[in-house]
């Protein structure tokens, strides 16, 4: 997971000129069903409450930003919405746009998530906006302008070059990983099997040549897995090496590479391992996996206080519930500041050339150089290796 925070945006709504005034004096709104009115039209949501607690937000689904991507507007540059006027009402979702629903439904199940899929459809392009309910009618609330592919007018250039041309924004940034994120979730997406078992370096190998996610990379299996697995025999700890191959090499060394270019341009870069595996995973993941990719954000968005539209159906333990409020102290702080820092916190250092980061746990801990072994092994002897291949194959 990563959040970067444009410094003039503190707590600010996402700016696509939709609204433009505030809702105080719109006549026919009651508590239950607020209205809004945009440069469009006017909407019509509900009210929402979070569980154990007294704050409610306003709620507005299915608020179109474009018109829809259809008929001669299949793959060409979005237009706006067309206004309407009458009160439109914002209660309920809109389709979603065209993905693998049996999959989704998969994974959901996968994570103990509760959720009713709205149908997909190519007309998809609509906003679920929620806005604190006991807002100031009268700020003047920031805006957070969304820029966005390669094309030359989401990103100019490949990010990469971006951040290393230190051409990236000046903007506070959280970036983070699970010390499993091939641990459970993906290999099963991906149709990999018998994980709990263990398996020989000969099907690690096999695995390895039938995925396409090594890339240039691919040619060094061998190597990969000696640096992995070496002389080991264990079918389990073979198995171990094997997702931390996967997990390092698609999350975790790239993650750390965005860190580094984002400190080095000078920006205050704060960076994270969640390490807690969720008690309520127990009787579907096996005892091997750890803190597996996805698992955090359960507890960012509140997962143990949901109700309503998405529920997670996994029993919390107590010390859970309590992580989860410190994650999300964390990340409301770093929203509101820059910093997520603040009172009863850990505290959580910048990432800077010591490479300190935090291991959020149920009890956080400040740490250095997370798996910079590895990270030298990927960066520069897996690549000097290569190189050397191949001159070698250009002499001959």
């Amino acid at each position: 997971m990563w959040i970067a925070l444009d410094n003039q945006s503190r707590c600010s709504v996402l700016d696509l000129g939709l609204f433009h005034r505030d809702d105080s004096d719109i006549a026919g709104q009651d508590d239950d069903h607020p209205q809004v009115e945009t440069k469009y039209g006017k909407l019509r949501g509900k009210t929402l409450s979070a569980k154990e607690t007294d704050r409610t937000v306003h709620a507005f689904y299915g608020v179109p930003f474009a018109k829809p991507p259809v008929g001669s507007l299949r793959f060409a540059a979005p237009e706006p919405p067309t206004a309407w006027s009458s009160i439109r009402e914002a209660l309920d979702y809109t389709p979603m746009c065209l993905q693998d629903t049996k999959m989704m439904e998969m994974l959901f199940k996968a994570v103990k998530a509760k959720f009713s899929f709205p149908p997909v459809s190519e007309d998809c392009l609509y906003l679920n906006i929620f806005t604190p309910a006991d807002r100031m009618k009268d700020k003047k609330l920031p805006k957070f302008p969304l820029p966005a592919s390669i094309d030359g007018v989401f990103f100019p250039k490949p990010v990469e070059q971006i951040l290393a041309n230190n051409e990236a924004n000046s903007v506070p940034f959280i970036i983070g990983v699970n010390n499993q994120e091939f641990g459970w979730m993906l290999p099963l997406a991906m149709n990999i099997t018998g994980l709990q078992e263990g398996m020989n370096r000969e099907t690690a190998e096999e695995m390895l040549k039938k995925l396409p996610v090594l890339g240039s990379f691919s040619s060094t299996i061998d190597f990969l897995l000696d640096e992995y697995i070496g002389e080991e025999t264990d079918p389990a700890e073979i198995r171990n090496g094997f997702t931390d191959l996967l997990g390092d090499h698609i999350f975790v060394i790239p993650a750390l590479t965005v860190a580094k270019y984002h400190r080095d341009s000078g920006h205050p870069t704060y960076f994270y391992e969640f390490q807690h595996r969720p008690s309520f995973f127990a009787d579907n993941k096996p005892d091997f996996v750890k803190a597996d990719h996805g698992d955090e954000i359960f507890f960012v968005i509140g997962g143990p206080f949901l109700k309503g539209d998405v529920l997670f159906t996994g029993a919390c333990k107590e010390e859970e519930k309590t992580l989860s409020k410190e994650v999300m102290n964390y990340w409301a702080n770093f929203a509101r500041t820059g910093n997520p820092n603040g009172e009863g916190l850990v505290f959580w250092p910048k990432y800077d050339h010591d490479e300190d980061y935090l291991q959020i746990n149920l009890e956080h801990r400040a740490a250095k150089q997370l798996k910079a072994r590895k990270y030298d092994f990927w960066t520069e002897v897996l690549p000097q290796k290569m190189q050397a291949e191949k001159e070698a194959h250009t002499e001959l």
